[in-house]
């Protein structure tokens, strides 16, 4: 079933869009939400049997579930025993076989923080899921043919809508840059549940978030949906000077997919987006000078 899954972590950070950025602070047991991702190409019903697997071992509560759309909903164990704080896990299957949870609720803060509980115990549940892929895979050796295709870089993602640039109509409040504007409608609730896949296959390692705004994606002819729009965000800034040196050193190309919920969903030119642009023309770059991901 190829090799051992990993349990990436990404912090979740306000929106970083063109040239802004913020930052979320963290206070004792408040910590920035992390998005967690265990990565493992595999069949997809198989992933979804081993989280299956993992939640009834743990015995978490199912709230809602869809074998179809290969998603669960959990309550977490974090204060079980309370009926006025409730928080939720919500674990879903990709694709390729990847998975994420996404963590909801009471211990979720509209600021972007989470408490340090829950963090925890998202930490554990991802490593429990990663563990139970581990040992899928032993099991099940993989045939040539399937190594040799997972070990290159998917398809290219052909039909799929393009994102386009826009500059703010308001400039004092999202400043002089151009803003990467999606044709699709994605609740800002699922920040969790998307994602960068790179022209060479692998996870971006950037935070993404959404803004809906009247000032932001309102190009009628692009944006299909009447209530607008959203702009993709991604930082922080470091991030998008490694994404800026990769591109610059020709070791991805400009082209990558957006990804929700696992799937394909729209093509995004990244020297367009607003942030990474000024990366490239800020920093004469070279592939020596790369730092190590």
């Amino acid at each position: 079933m190829g090799s051992s899954p990993l349990v990436v972590r990404g912090v979740l950070l306000p929106l970083l869009l063109g040239v802004g950025l913020s930052g979320v602070p963290a206070c004792g047991r408040w910590l920035p939400a992390q998005n967690y991702q265990v990565t493992h190409q595999a069949d997809p019903v198989d992933s979804f049997q081993a989280v299956e697997s993992v939640v009834k071992a743990e015995d978490y509560q199912v709230i809602e579930r869809s074998d179809e759309a290969r998603v669960i909903k959990l309550r977490a164990h974090v204060d079980e025993s309370s009926d006025s704080r409730v928080s939720y896990i919500t674990v879903s299957v990709g694709s390729t076989g990847e998975v994420l949870l996404t963590p909801s609720g009471y211990l979720v803060r509209d600021n972007g923080t989470i408490h340090k509980r829950l963090d925890e115990e998202l930490a554990s549940l991802g490593g429990r899921i990663a563990g139970s892929l581990s040992q899928m895979a032993e099991r099940t050796p993989a045939a040539p043919s399937v190594t040799a295709a997972r070990s290159a870089p998917p398809a290219t993602s052909a039909g799929l809508p393009q994102a386009w640039s826009e500059p703010a109509s308001d400039t004092a409040k999202w400043g002089p840059g151009s803003f990467t504007c999606l044709p699709v409608s994605i609740p800002t609730s699922d920040l969790g549940v998307i994602g960068l896949r790179l022209s060479n296959g692998e996870l971006a390692r950037v935070t993404l978030s959404l803004a809906y705004d009247a000032s932001l994606c309102r190009a009628p002819a692009a944006c299909p949906h009447a209530e607008g729009c959203p702009a993709l965000g991604i930082g922080d800034a470091e991030q998008v000077r490694t994404l800026a040196q990769r591109l610059s050193s020709n070791e991805i190309a400009g082209t990558a997919t957006l990804l929700y919920r696992g799937q394909p969903t729209v093509l995004v030119d990244l020297k367009q987006h607003g942030s990474v642009a000024q990366a490239l023309g800020q920093t004469p770059i070279s592939p020596q000078s790369r730092p190590a991901d």
